[in-house]
């Protein structure tokens, strides 16, 4: 009860952007699932078509109340830790507010020489979403644009 107190005490932006990224990341986890990797990319660029952006609301400021929300949805919704549904859902909703960004999937060798597999968004020249340093991790895969 203390939790959807505290969300119906939000502005009306944040609590659009919460249910977005939640509803996302459960259909982007669940294409994950059940998609091939190209149809799930087909997916995305249907998702990212979709254009929800209200009018009056300061674009600026869009990026970090998206990476918020998908941080907060992350901590409350089992399962939706996963960086690659992140990356995902932070792209198309990068994109419906007029963000540019990209989805960049790469790997490293972790200390035990194990294979470490990440992705994160990164937009402007810097990492918008994933971590603030990825500089140990090779690039294999980066969607660019529109998602294909």
């Amino acid at each position: 009860m203390k939790r959807l107190r505290k969300f119906l005490g939000l502005p009306v932006f944040d609590q659009a952007i919460l249910i977005s990224s939640a509803l996302l990341i459960l259909v982007i986890r669940l294409g994950l699932l059940l998609l091939s990797f190209g149809n799930m990319c087909h997916l995305l660029v249907r998702l990212q078509r979709i254009r929800t952006r209200p009018s009056g609301v300061q674009i600026k400021s869009a990026g970090q109340r998206i990476v918020w929300s998908l941080e907060m949805v992350g901590r409350f919704m089992l399962g939706t830790r996963n960086c690659l549904a992140q990356a995902m859902a932070a792209r198309v909703l990068l994109e419906w507010w007029g963000k540019p960004g990209h989805v960049c999937i790469g790997v490293a060798r972790g200390g035990d020489g194990e294979l470490k597999a990440h992705a994160w968004v990164e937009g402007d020249d810097a990492v918008i979403m994933g971590g603030t340093d990825v500089s140990g991790y090779t690039p294999l895969l980066v969607l660019e644009g529109e998602i294909r």
